[in-house]
């Protein structure tokens, strides 16, 4: 008996096994190469029909999709001879290494007559050709570049609303008698079921849902929208249904992606630029009456200009951030007229302007020392976002289109570290000065907007922040025998160059805001017989710290008059000026003058210092130094005569 039930049990689970994968390839279909279906063909709810390695579906009859059509190693091909509807999803992904016949396009699709529901999705981050005859494609890279150009041009169209243009856009619009809009009753539910009275009837091409164009989200589903790929610079939604009678935009948001951002130049080069941004997806779209009830257009950002980043070890090192561009646009244009039952428009951002980021090379321990690398850093401009609304010709409803507020890019941050100077070797051997930096910020984009029988607002950009840090003078020469430190280097001096933020119709953007602007510490003084001066600290807000003055490796004899080896010597004043001690008895004391206060002077043209060196009289107003600040002392005369 439990012999003939472990039977039973292995026969039930080789049916469930049988009908699952029965069941599962009826779920899926793919269809391999060029196929035409001669009647109606239907895409269930729950399974999945994929068009591979670019495989065009040709259906004579009505293309129903209430379930999934997608691309695998490919783009999908369509041309319905009936009517494309469903309640399902389109999807689409490419990537780089994605073969498609025409580049870069996800979909093409003809077909005269379209009846899509309010809950179609549509997936794809490729261009979209979607016409009413096949003629209408635009079938190379080459066209559609150009329709991507020619969006953007305030021309065409009998009627048209679009493109968003910077400045003066085409304003003629003329107002109509419309027997087809009975807006009461339209709002209160299905548009085509209480209006249109056109000798067309219905309109022939019904657009719903919601259509992601490579916008990154994630849908409810867990599906993740890709971006588009980095060979796709200008995406395009060409929508062509002229001569083919009305199409109506119904309960539809169409989202787009931002424009690809500008490339990196980061870690390779001493002078590094960052590449600009592209422009935002643009949608052209064309018919003969178009009518927009409850349309949501989601234009993407503009790309942000690529980062610029020098090698560590440059002289000088100079970075340039790319620059922001422009957010996404569009333009309907239609050959008798459109309505407008309501369009939300909600502008893409300006592209950000891309970091710039400099370093110097640290200078060589040498005698003397090296000096620093400059360091040269500027932040990429923010793009311009000058949205004005072009409209003219049979315009009802032009009151209707609502412009979210308008944002200008913001500017890249700049960010210099110069070198250090090097450090002196030995005796007498001064610092090398530490490298100058240059800040700059890039500016912030304006931001102006302008909608017939509207308003909306607009913020300027904000200006990029500034970080620069003069470099450090290097340390002087130690020295240890009766000889003289070198003198530290000087620091290296910084430039803030403060960028505005940009204009806005509403409010306008912050300049550069200040991070760091500090000069560079001088370098530490080395030691010796004659201590080396410390070095001056680099000009900059604020000025950097002096370096310290070396130590006096010879101290003065003792108040016997014997050196420490206990030989007697004598004491002379002097004063320390440069290094090296000059007697008094040469200088003269002169009153203020330019100087200002008393100060010391030669007698004669020159000084014969203690260490056998001439000093000619300076040329400065204060002499060989102020007598507050250059004290006379008792100092070892060594063997020297004074004439």
């Amino acid at each position: 008996m439990n012999k003939k039930i472990g039977i039973a049990i292995i026969f039930l689970i080789i049916l469930s096994l049988v009908g699952f994968f029965s069941l599962k390839t009826k779920a899926e279909t793919v269809f391999t190469k060029d196929t035409t279906l001669s009647g109606n063909y239907t895409i269930a709810l729950g399974k999945t029909v994929t068009l591979a390695n670019n495989a065009k579906l040709r259906v004579l009859g009505n293309l129903t999709i209430n379930g999934t059509l997608t691309c695998q190693n490919g783009a999908l091909d369509l041309t319905i001879g009936g009517t494309l509807g469903g309640s399902g999803n389109i999807q689409c992904l490419l990537n780089e290494q994605t073969p498609t016949i025409v580049p870069g396009v996800a979909l093409s699709l003809v077909a005269k007559h379209i009846t899509l529901e309010k809950n179609f999705l549509l997936a794809v981050n490729g261009h979209i050709d979607m016409v009413s005859a096949a003629t209408k494609l635009l079938g190379t890279k080459e066209a559609i570049e150009s329709a991507y150009q020619e969006t953007v041009n305030d021309a065409g169209g009998t009627a048209r609303i679009g493109p968003f243009v910077p400045n003066n856009p085409t304003r003629n619009i003329l107002s109509f008698a419309s027997p087809q809009i009975d807006k009461e009753k339209s709002e209160g539910g299905m548009f085509i079921n209480t209006a249109f009275a056109y000798e067309d009837g219905v309109p022939t091409v019904i657009l719903r849902g919601s259509w992601h164009v490579g916008d990154g989200s994630i849908l409810p589903s867990g599906l993740s929208v890709a971006l588009p790929p980095k060979n796709i610079k200008h995406l395009l939604m060409h929508l062509d249904f002229g001569g083919n009678g009305t199409t109506l935009l119904e309960d539809l948001t169409l989202s787009g992606p931002a424009g690809q951002n500008g490339d990196d130049d980061v870690g390779e080069k001493c002078t590094a630029r960052g590449k600009d941004g592209e422009s935002g997806m643009r949608m052209r779209f064309n018919s003969d009456h178009i009518l927009l009830h409850t349309v949501e257009l989601q234009l993407g950002n503009g790309g942000d200009g690529g980062a610029a980043k020098t090698k560590p070890d440059c002289t000088p090192s100079i970075a340039q951030g790319g620059a922001g561009n422009d957010g996404g646009n569009f333009k309907m244009t239609a050959a008798d007229d459109i309505e407008v039952l309501g369009l939300h428009i909600i502008p893409g951002k300006g592209g950000n302007g891309g970091d710039g980021e400099a370093f110097g090379k640290n200078g060589n321990a040498a005698c003397p020392g090296e000096q620093g690398g400059n360091a040269e850093a500027t932040g990429g401009k923010g793009a311009e976002n000058k949205k004005e609304l072009s409209a003219t010709g049979k315009i009802n409803g032009i009151e209707e289109i609502k412009v979210e507020r308008v944002d200008g890019g913001g500017g890249g941050n700049a960010a210099a570290t110069p070198g250090a100077g090097g450090d002196g070797t030995g005796c007498s051997c001064n610092g090398g000065k530490g490298g100058d930096g240059t800040a700059e910020g890039g500016a912030g984009g304006d931001a102006h907007v302008s909608i017939p029988l509207g308003t909306a607002e607009a913020h300027g950009g904000d200006a990029g922040i500034l970080l620069v840090h003069g470099g450090r003078g290097g340390a002087g020469g130690q020295c240890t025998s009766a000889a003289n430190g070198g003198e530290g280097g000087p620091g290296g001096n910084t430039k803030a160059l403060k960028a505005e933020g940009g204009s806005g119709t509403t409010a306008s953007g912050n300049a550069s805001t200040i991070k760091d602007q500090e000069g560079g510490a001088g370098g530490k003084g080395g030691d010796g017989c004659v201590p080396g001066m410390g070095g001056k600290g680099g000009i900059g807000l604020p000025i950097g710290d002096n370096g310290k003055d070396g130590k006096n490796l010879c101290p003065l004899p003792n108040n016997s008059g014997t050196s420490p080896s206990g030989e007697s010597t004598s004491l002379i004043s002097a004063i320390l000026y440069h290094g090296v001690y000059l007697p008094v008895d040469q200088l003269m004391i002169e009153n203020a003058g330019a100087c200002g206060e008393r100060h010391w002077r030669a007698q004669k043209e020159t000084v014969k210092a203690t260490d056998a060196s001439i000093v000619p009289d300076s040329i400065a107003s204060c002499g060989f130094g102020k007598l507050s600040e250059t004290p006379e002392m008792q100092v070892p005369a060594h063997a020297i005569m004074v004439n």
